[in-house]
C-alpha cells in the first residue's frame, strides 16, 4: 500500500509497504493470515500485525483478521492475535513510525540481541562482528 494507506500493486513505484503473506484465507468479513515457519518456535506478532495491516488496507470488506503461525517441521500451529478493523489506524501509525526511524538511520547498525548466537560473525564463531 502507499504511504496514504491506498491499496496498490506490489510493484507500483508508489508502494511504501510491501509484504508476501504465506497463507491468506478470505471469507465475506473475516480473513485468516498465516505464516509458515521451520525450526524453533518464536515470537512473530510484529510480522503478523504488518500482514494484518496490509490485509485491512487491501480488503475493505474485512472486519476481523485472525493470525496464526504454522510450524511445518513440527506439525503444529500457534494462534496469534485477532485484529478488528478498528485497529487499522493504530497498526498503520505504528508501521509508519517504524519505517521513518529506519529511514533516518544513516549508519545502518544492527541491534545486537539474542539472535546474534546464530550469526556466523559473532564473537564465538568468526569474531568479526564489531556490534557484539
Amino acid at each position: 500500500c502507499t504511504i496514504n494507506m491506498t491499496p496498490c500493486d506490489y510493484n507500483d513505484p508508489n508502494a511504501y509497504f510491501r509484504g508476501v503473506i504465506d497463507t491468506l484465507e478470505l471469507s465475506d468479513v473475516v480473513a485468516q493470515v498465516g505464516d509458515w515457519k521451520t525450526g524453533k518456535k518464536g515470537e512473530y506478532d510484529n510480522q503478523l500485525s504488518f500482514y494484518t495491516m496490509l490485509v485491512l488496507v487491501n480488503f475493505p470488506n474485512i472486519k476481523s483478521v485472525l493470525t496464526r503461525i504454522r510450524y511445518l517441521d513440527l506439525g503444529s500451529s500457534t494462534p496469534g492475535i485477532e485484529y478488528k478493523r478498528r485497529d487499522l489506524d493504530a497498526l498503520f501509525t505504528n508501521w509508519v513510525s517504524c519505517s521513518k526511524r529506519m529511514e533516518r538511520d544513516k549508519i545502518r547498525s544492527p541491534t545486537p540481541g539474542i539472535h546474534c548466537i546464530w550469526c556466523p560473525y559473532n564473537a564465538k564463531k568468526m569474531g568479526l562482528c564489531k556490534w557484539n
